[in-house]
Parts: C-alpha cells; sequence; structure tokens
C-alpha cells in the first residue's frame, strides 16, 4: 500500500483547542467504529493532526496502536499513515510498538518495526527487531499482510 500524499480530507473545520488535545483525541479514538465511515474518519483525521506529540502518554499510544489492531486488514483510507507519523515522533511509542506486534501482528505495526531497522534502530527494551519480525511469523492473530510483510523484511534487510 502507497503512502497518502494527501489527507483524505484536505478541508479541515474546526481544531480542538490545545488544553483539550488528549481528551479529544481519547474520546475520538474510543468513539471510532467504522474505518469505512467519513465522519468518524474526518473526526480521527482532525484530533490526530491537532495533537501535539508531547501530548501522547501511555493511554494515547495504547489507543492509537489499538486503531490498528482492531482495523488490522484497513489502513482509513489514508488516516491511519497520519496515526503512524504521529506515533514515530511520540517519545515512549517504541515500547508501546512492541506490545502492540505481540498481541496483533498488522500491516502498520509490522512496518513501524521495518522502519525502526531501515533507521538503524536494532532492538527495543533488549528485544532484537529481527526476531521481533521471526516472532510474527509465528503468530497465530498475525494478519496475511502482516505475514508477507514481515516475511519480505526479513528476506531484504536493509545494510545500514
Amino acid at each position: 500500500m502507497d503512502e497518502p500524499t494527501d489527507s483524505v480530507h484536505p478541508a479541515r473545520q474546526t481544531m480542538p483547542q490545545a488544553g483539550n488535545m488528549s481528551s479529544t483525541l481519547l474520546e475520538v479514538l474510543h468513539a471510532f467504529t467504522d474505518p469505512e465511515n467519513e465522519a468518524q474518519l474526518h473526526a480521527l483525521d482532525v484530533a490526530i493532526q491537532a495533537l501535539a506529540p508531547a501530548s501522547c502518554g501511555q493511554a494515547e499510544l495504547q489507543v492509537l496502536f489499538d486503531v490498528f489492531e482492531r482495523f488490522a486488514e484497513h489502513d482509513g483510507y489514508g488516516v491511519f499513515w497520519s496515526i503512524l507519523h504521529m506515533l514515530e515522533v511520540c517519545d515512549g511509542c517504541t515500547s508501546a510498538l512492541l506490545a502492540s506486534v505481540r498481541r496483533k501482528p498488522c500491516e502498520f505495526n509490522v512496518l513501524m518495526i521495518n522502519r525502526l531497522l531501515n533507521a538503524g534502530l536494532s532492538d527495543i527494551d533488549g528485544q532484537s527487531l529481527e526476531n521481533v519480525l521471526q516472532s510474527v511469523l509465528l503468530h497465530p492473530d498475525a494478519t496475511a499482510q502482516a505475514l508477507d510483510d514481515a516475511a519480505c523484511y526479513l528476506a531484504c534487510p536493509v545494510s545500514n
């Protein structure tokens, strides 16, 4: 799947106020039930765009990864890429990423592991990222896309 260059909804209407960003995001993420619903996708996109990386605590990280896990076969028409980009700049993301891959390997969390490897990181919390990709291949709940991606990433490692 190609990374989109434009947002699904370029005309943004209202943004949450800075003091309410985290609670707004949590509310929107908990209410997000349908990756096909344009109104829900728009609300999710607006909340993510308004979030400052410094506002990402463990609760925010958990619900962001939860979107990938709950809708493992979907990309939210590009909105899930916004989640990936937000997660990549949040402190503490890597431990939450490992936990997400352990729960439900899917396209986006496996892709994030590969992006870390490509950036020169070899382990998280003492866990080899290559071993994490190997574990995806044996995970009973891994999506077909996650299995294919993990196998591809392991077969064609990037040399740094």
